[in-house]
C-alpha cells in the first residue's frame, strides 16, 4: 500500500491524501481490472460527496501505465472542479482561522454575505453620525474597568476610511494614566502588540491600518485587547474582516498556557446581528461595546 500526499491550487486549498492499494501484477493487464479501477475513482467520488471526508482511496496496479495515470488526473480534476464550485466535497480552507470549514463553503458564504453587508451600512454613515456614535461609544468604552485598571491594553488603531469606531481618545487617555499601550502589528502572519505612545509616527500596515513606523515590542501579555470587529452578536460571536489574526493571537496565547486577555469587540450598534456561527477556532468576545450599550457575555 503507498500513501501519497496532495494539494489543490489556488486561494484556498484542501489537502487530500490519496491511498493506492496494490493489485496482483497479472491484473494490472487484465481489461476488468481497468474498468474496476475505473468505477472504484466514481465510487469515490460519490462516497466523498456525501460524507464530506478528505481521504481519497485510489485502487491501482503497482505498474501504473497511461490509462491508470490518466484515471487518477480525472479523479483529481474533478475532485477540484467540485471543490471550485463549492459543492462541499472537501472541508474549505478558512482564511480565517487557517483551519477546515466543518460542512464546506455554505459557512464561509453566509459569513462573506453579513461581512458585506455590515460594511456597507457602516460606509452609509454620514460623517456627523459616524462623530456622534464615535463619541457615544468611546463614553461606555471608559467605563470599563477592566480596561482602565489594566497594566496594558492592546487597541487597534482605526482605519477612517473604513469608518472603524475611533477609539484614540480613549487610547490617549489610558497613556496619560500610567496605562501601557499597544498596538497590534502584523509580523510573520501573526499579531505582535507593538508599544505606541500618542504622538508616535506612524505608517501604513499590510492591509492599509495605521501602525508605528518603528517596531517596539512588549514583552508582557496584555490584560485587555480591544478588537475592531465588522459583526457581532450577543453571544460574543464576532466576524472580522476575514484573515483571522485576532484568533490566531488569541490560540498562540492559550497554547503556552497563559492567562488570555479579555477580549472587548468595539462595534456600533447597527452592526450588531443575530446568531453568527461558530467554529472551534473562532475566539469568542467576552464583552461588546457600542455608543448604546455594553454587552457582558
Amino acid at each position: 500500500m503507498t500513501l501519497m500526499g496532495g494539494t489543490f491550487p489556488g486561494k484556498h486549498f484542501s489537502c487530500v491524501v490519496f491511498v493506492i492499494f496494490t493489485h496482483a501484477v497479472d491484473a494490472c493487464r487484465m481489461k476488468s481490472c481497468r474498468v474496476c479501477h475505473f468505477h472504484s475513482c466514481i465510487g469515490v467520488l460519490s462516497l466523498l460527496f456525501q460524507s464530506n471526508v478528505t481521504i481519497l482511496f485510489q485502487f491501482a496496479p503497482p505498474a501504473l501505465q497511461l490509462g491508470d495515470i490518466c484515471s487518477c488526473s480525472v479523479l483529481y480534476l474533478l475532485s477540484y472542479l467540485f471543490y471550485q464550485n463549492q459543492l462541499g466535497v472537501f472541508p474549505a480552507f478558512d482564511e480565517e482561522s487557517g483551519g477546515m470549514l466543518k460542512s464546506g463553503a455554505p459557512e464561509r458564504h453566509a459569513k462573506q454575505q453579513v461581512r458585506k453587508r455590515i460594511l456597507a451600512l457602516r460606509s452609509a454613515m454620514t460623517q456627523k453620525e459616524y462623530q456622534e456614535r464615535n463619541r457615544a461609544l468611546s463614553a461606555n468604552l471608559a467605563r470599563l474597568e477592566c480596561v482602565t485598571n489594566a497594566s496594558h491594553v492592546m487597541a487597534y488603531l482605526p482605519m477612517a476610511s473604513r469608518k472603524e469606531a475611533d477609539i484614540t481618545e480613549v487610547i490617549a487617555r489610558l497613556y496619560k494614566t500610567g496605562v501601557t499601550v499597544s498596538v497590534p502589528v502584523v509580523r510573520d502572519k501573526h499579531l505582535e502588540p507593538c508599544l505606541y505612545r500618542p504622538g508616535d509616527q506612524l505608517s501604513r500596515g499590510s492591509f492599509g491600518e495605521p501602525e508605528p513606523s518603528v517596531f517596539t515590542p512588549v514583552s508582557s501579555l496584555p490584560d485587555a485587547v480591544i478588537v475592531p470587529v465588522v459583526a457581532a452578536d450577543r453571544n460574543g460571536g464576532r466576524i472580522g474582516y476575514g484573515a483571522g489574526y485576532y484568533d490566531r493571537f488569541f490560540s498562540s496565547v492559550k497554547a503556552g498556557f497563559q492567562s488570555l486577555p479579555l477580549a472587548i469587540g468595539i462595534a456600533f450598534e447597527l452592526q450588531l446581528v443575530d446568531g453568527i456561527a461558530t467554529d472551534h477556532w473562532d475566539h469568542r468576545l467576552d464583552i461588546v461595546v457600542t455608543e448604546k450599550e455594553i454587552i457582558t457575555m
